[in-house]
């Protein structure tokens, strides 16, 4: 995955027989052009589209899985995905910026990426660039446990036209086409991705009305019942490149999402919301401004919504009143605009050296919310009987606006032919709660078949508009005065290649975090914590028709303010890939993903949550007929009854899901695609 392409040299040549020849082993988001995986200053990953191909992958959490030190958890909300990096997280993803050909997506209410991330088609992916560690002195800000970097396919990546369907288990059913090629001397690629899922239905014994019916004597859960997972999602595509230029423009929209075991934990069967999302880049690049300067700059906008509802919070009967449920009705519409530029300069002697500026303009700018109940007077609801749209005054949120603008310099210094001093540091002034700086420092020494990194980076996480303003919630309140999330990290990574079919890497981390946002129901800086880990992963080429890769990592993460193990993260994680080309037309890939040592909070009464083991099948035939390729997954093909943690309520001391929540068990897809 990591380790295609080996090329034995040094130095400046290997930069110069990399830009020549191609390959997949480069990472672009590490220095802002490419470099080499293993000389990239950062311990990075990268995941090319022929191997989302090779591995059968449905979904962007398919692909982050295969990450070494990155789980995908799930929220009770949707089954939303978490991305748990190196024992970092929450519910909303907030401390991983994920960025889109380079440029931030990210909603400011929550701070997360919203439904849409889950329309982003697999098929127009190119490649996925990951930083394990900190990134705010490239990106800014939330690139605190890591960066993850989806690059879409250019016409280059598309030999012509592609169409293909698949069809598998819960009545699933995708859609896809793709087309690369030329129109008025422009480089066009096009995509257009389409599924519909009635979703896993997955078995709750229990919810969170489940605590509230035996705190307030009452009997109004519908659970022992089955949680809902249907949707449907579009996904568009437009990519157009002539000389200097680059344009680009995509949507992604989710209708009829099902609230998997309800928004606030407790079962809705009819609750749907529908999300979408827009956006726009314009890139102009010039290689060569002068001798030796080169400069680029990129306009982009993106315009968001999330149309949520109605939702039944609670069933009919719960707090002992809302004959009806109790409903909600949340609706966000945001816009984003920015402006990035950046200029790299030769002219000294052994340094590159890279100046960046920008300005970010986000705004929350409509805030809706229709609903029947009123919390303004405690923590019980109270029934106000019909649904009604509430004023700007009690919404849930305050429709708010943030200006950010930022400088960075980086410079790479060539201190000799195998050392490289890599120093750099940005500055972000946000309008609502100040400036932050983070710098970074790395030395890389490249020796023969070893490649060593010594690493150290400081980032952030802003505050989002929900908890700088979050109202009437008895359980989330906004503090407007809340300080941006910090970590330093300090790494040290290996890179050994033992022959042209073996490679192996190693690094070791240690970081801590301060100042995490917490609500205990008000946010207020309050939370903190240490990890410390290693990460090996290693790529062998068996023969010429076998390859088997894989990694293994290690955590051990502490909670500052309790000294205990940090809840709900895995301490061992255990991921193996063999791939085997059967004949010239038929491969066949297996995938071995194994999850342990995940604790629970010391408060949580409940044994710790069993490990598990997914085994998951792919047998694909190219060319079978002329341009026709056939592919059949199977996903956890043992039927293992793996789950993942439900969160302990701190503030309410109760558990969402006493029986934690159930992933799919065995399923298929059927694949079949053509190319012209």
């Amino acid at each position: 995955m990591l380790f295609a392409g080996l090329v034995f040299a040094s130095g400046e040549d290997v930069e110069e027989l990399s830009y020549l020849y191609g390959g997949d082993d480069f990472v672009s988001i590490a220095t802002g052009h490419r470099k080499r995986v293993a000389e990239a200053p950062a311990v990075a990953s990268v995941i090319t589209a022929k191997e989302i191909e090779a591995m059968g992958a449905q979904s962007l959490s398919d692909v982050l899985e295969t990450v070494p030190g990155l789980h995908i958890s799930l929220t009770e909300s949707n089954y939303n995905p978490v991305v748990v990096m190196r024992g970092v997280r929450s519910d909303l993803n907030q401390q991983v910026l994920f960025l889109i050909n380079g440029l931030p997506i990210k909603n400011a209410a929550l701070g997360d990426r919203g439904e849409v991330l889950r329309a982003q088609s697999i098929k127009s992916i190119a490649r996925v660039e990951v930083i394990r560690g900190p990134g705010s002195a490239m990106f800014g800000a939330d690139a605190l446990s890591g960066v993850i970097n989806i690059i879409t396919k250019s016409a280059a990546d598309i030999p012509g036209l592609e169409v293909g369907g698949s069809a598998g288990s819960f009545d699933s059913k995708h859609a896809w086409l793709l087309y690369g090629g030329k129109a008025a001397d422009w480089d066009i690629a096009f995509g257009f991705d389409a599924e519909k899922t009635a979703g896993f239905r997955p078995k709750i014994n229990a919810d969170q009305q489940t605590f509230l019916d035996a705190s307030m004597l009452t009997s109004a859960s519908l659970a022992p019942g089955r949680g809902n997972l249907g949707r449907e999602s579009v996904s568009v595509f437009v990519d157009a490149e002539k000389s200097e230029w680059r344009i680009r423009a995509s949507y992604q929209g989710v209708f009829n999402q099902q609230t998997g075991a309800g928004l606030a934990g407790a079962l809705d069967p009819d609750g749907e919301g529908d999300a979408r999302r827009f956006t726009f880049d314009a890139t102009y690049h010039q290689e060569r401004l002068t001798e030796n300067w080169s400069a680029t700059t990129t306009f982009s906008f993106y315009d968001l919504a999330f149309l949520g509802g109605p939702y039944t919070l609670y069933p009919a009967g719960a707090f002992g009143a809302f004959p009806n449920g109790m409903i909600g009705n949340p609706r966000l519409f945001e816009r984003h605009y920015g402006i990035d530029f950046t200029t790299f300069y030769t002219g000294f002697d052994g340094h590159t050296v890279r100046l960046g500026a920008g300005y970010r303009y986000n705004d929350l700018y409509r805030v809706e919310d229709a609903r029947n109940f009123d919390l303004s007077g405690g923590v019980v609801p109270v029934d106000l009987g019909a649904v009604r749209r509430v004023s700007e005054a009690d919404a849930f949120n305050t429709e708010s606006l943030r200006r950010l603008s930022y400088l960075f310099v980086q410079d790479e210094w060539r201190l000799t032919s195998d050392w490289v001093l890599f120093a750099g540091a940005r500055y972000d002034h946000f309008s609502d709660f100040g400036g932050t700086f983070n710098p970074r420092l790395a030395v890389v020494w490249v020796n023969s078949h070893l490649t060593s990194k010594f690493l150290y980076g400081r980032a952030f996480r802003a505050p989002s508009f929900g908890e700088l303003s979050n109202k009437n919630n008895p359980v989330n309140i906004g503090n407007p005065d809340l300080e941006p999330e910090v970590t330093d990290t300090y790494e040290i990574a290996f890179d050994y290649a033992y022959s042209p079919d073996l490679r192996v890497g190693l690094s070791f981390y240690y970081y801590q975090v301060e100042d995490l946002i917490r609500f205990t129901p008000v946010a207020s800086n309050e939370g903190g914590q240490t990890g410390r880990g290693a990460e090996l992963e290693f790529d062998w080429a068996v023969s010429p028709a076998t390859r088997l890769n894989g990694s293994f990592s290690l955590l051990r993460s502490e909670d500052k303010g309790t000294g205990e193990a940090v809840a709900d993260v895995p301490e061992e994680q255990l991921y193996l890939k063999l791939t085997h080309q059967l004949t010239s037309r038929w491969a066949v890939s297996s995938r071995l993903n194994w999850v342990l040592g995940r604790e629970r909070d010391f408060r949580d009464a409940r044994k710790s949550i069993d490990d598990y083991a997914t085994l998951d099948l792919t047998l694909k035939s190219k060319g079978l007929l002329s341009g026709v390729d056939v592919e059949l997954s199977v996903f956890n093909m043992t039927d293992e009854n793996a789950r993942e943690p439900s969160r302990y309520n701190i503030v309410s001391g109760s558990v969402t899901l006493p029986g934690d929540l159930p992933l799919p068990g065995r399923s298929f897809v059927l694949s079949v695609s053509k190319r012209w």
